[in-house]
């Protein structure tokens, strides 16, 4: 198998890993095994284990328990001016004690919302994209430990020739609304090539929204399949991760 902090290091260049509630589900489609996908208020987030991201080869050894202290911020993305989206605005913040993390994260505030020409920068793999209403704001969030880390909520599975990375956003918009587009094919920074083969079709609802985030790095050229569903897995980790440029 390829590197994996190396797959997972171009995929990490693909998404940006947003954090999930306590309660969630697995990965099948049984509405039993799929925990909420929508939540309004505060999110309270009490006692998760947390895990390092390893050099393993094994995906049965991708991660190892964190046991260590961190700080974390709570930020919210926003335009830095050059076109490019920074975590830059800070809700609040929390903290790992013991490996464990706590932390609790407001509603944002509308001046902590971006318009939809901002706001869709995180679905620009698929063409013809469009929010209805087009009014609707919103934002997505990012933990960021005291050590300039990620905190991520991911899975990863994979084959000889595979890596899956599959990863929860927590996304946060001022209305119910309708974000659609259409299949893409295309070369990311690092010249890393990417499809998203399925339609893009989230239906969001007023409050904070789990979207599931499905990469599959395959083959010697890293080619990269995405797809985005409403989901909320319950056996992902969150798990600490350096930041990629």
């Amino acid at each position: 198998m390829k590197n994996i902090i190396k797959i997972a290091g171009t995929a990490a260049l693909a998404a940006v890993i947003i954090f999930s509630m306590t309660t969630c589900a697995d990965t099948t489609d049984e509405p039993s095994n799929n925990g909420p996908t929508h939540y309004t208020g505060a999110l309270k987030i009490s006692k998760r284990q947390v895990w390092e991201g390893t050099n393993s080869n094994k995906i049965s050894e991708v991660y190892k328990k964190f046991e260590g202290e961190r700080g974390i911020n709570v930020n919210v993305y926003w335009p830095d001016g050059s076109g490019k989206f920074n975590p830059i605005k800070n809700l609040g913040s929390g903290k790992i004690e013991k490996g464990l993390l706590t932390c609790e994260v407001p509603e944002p505030e509308a001046d902590n919302l971006m318009e939809w020409d901002n706001f869709k920068f995180e679905f620009s793999a698929w063409n013809e994209l469009a929010c209805i209403p087009a009014e609707a704001k919103g934002n997505y969030l990012r933990l960021v430990t005291s050590n300039d880390e990620w905190l991520n909520r991911e899975k990863m599975s994979g084959s000889s020739d595979s890596l899956w990375l599959e990863s929860i956003w927590f996304v946060y918009v001022d209305t119910d609304c309708q974000i659609t587009g259409t299949p893409s094919e295309g070369i990311r920074p690092g010249d890393a090539f990417y499809e998203t083969p399925e339609n893009l079709n989230l239906a969001l609802k007023k409050g904070w929204n789990t979207v599931c985030r499905k990469q599959l790095l395959q083959g010697e050229r890293g080619i990269e399949f995405d797809s985005m569903k409403l989901k909320n897995p319950n056996d992902f980790k969150w798990a600490i991760r350096p930041v990629h440029p």
